[in-house]
């Protein structure tokens, strides 16, 4: 280390005598101090070191502090940063046509982007609404369902015998006449029964068997109903509201196509001259 650093003092001590027979060789051995050289391989070469924003002592370089100054960071006493140059390219300074302006050691860019509400394209989404009726006037209209008469019916086939009978006996009743359900004729408050017209049965064996048949048809049917409802909507209005921010899900890479290389800065080597 002190070998280095006598090498540097001398070398800045012997520039002002010597500076104009020499010649800096870019990215060599004897290159400007402060050049910034990029390589192939891991490593910076003897008089380099990577430029990685690193601190330097300002007592040890003191002739690429006289150049860089504190401008790419540092303590403002006793050290400086050099260049910082991981994952960045070397953008030159002033204003391009079109372009904002760049000032030395000035970090601009990233590398990606999440793009805003308003740089994003319309995304599937739903709008919330709200419908608000007019017309109506209040009161209202009474309604009426009409009374559904009943068709209920009764049919039935009964064995009949008059009050004296026997079973497996075939017997008429005229028109007029009273006749008893069988089994049930002459029985103590059996109910007769006075047929409109003719009607002709034959009597079970045994007579307590009644092959009766009786069939109910038709519906019950339903009363009138009324009911008052209000008056109709006969208009209104939609309220849509606005859709709620959606931004982008992932960033959006802005980098240029690159390929990584081991960035150097010259610490030792010729002092530039100013022109």
């Amino acid at each position: 280390m002190w070998k280095e650093v006598h090498t540097h003092r001398l070398m800045a001590g012997l520039i002002a005598a010597l500076g104009a027979s020499f010649s800096a060789s870019a990215c060599n051995q004897e290159p400007y101090i402060g050049s910034i050289c990029t390589y192939s391989f891991d490593w910076c070469p003897r008089g380099y070191v990577v430029a990685d924003g690193r601190t330097l002592a300002v007592n040890s370089y003191q002739a690429l502090f006289a150049l860089i100054g504190y401008r790419y960071g540092g303590n403002n006493a006793d050290l400086f940063a050099i260049p910082d140059l991981r994952g960045r390219s070397a953008v030159g300074t002033g204003t391009g046509a079109g372009m904002n302006p760049i000032a030395i050691a000035q970090k601009v860019g990233q590398q990606s982007v999440t793009l805003s509400v308003t740089q994003t394209p319309l995304y599937p989404h739903t709008h919330a609404a709200i419908f608000t009726g007019t017309g109506g006037g209040g009161g209202s209209t009474q309604v009426t369902v009409p009374a559904v008469p009943s068709t209920l019916g009764v049919t039935a086939v009964l064995p009949v015998s008059p009050s004296v009978g026997a079973a497996g006996t075939t017997v008429g009743l005229a028109s007029g006449q009273t006749g008893y359900l069988t089994a049930m004729s002459g029985k103590s408050g059996a109910t007769s029964i006075n047929f409109s017209g003719p009607y002709t049965t034959t009597l079970p064996n045994p007579a307590a068997s009644l092959p009766a048949t009786v069939q109910i048809t038709g519906s019950a049917g339903s009363p009138q109903i009324q009911f008052n409802v209000p008056n109709g909507i006969t208009g209104g209005t939609v309220t849509v509201a606005q859709a709620g921010p959606i931004g982008a899900a992932a960033p959006v890479s802005t980098q240029s196509p690159g390929l990584g290389q081991t960035a150097c800065i010259a610490v030792l080597g010729l002092y530039p001259d100013r022109p």
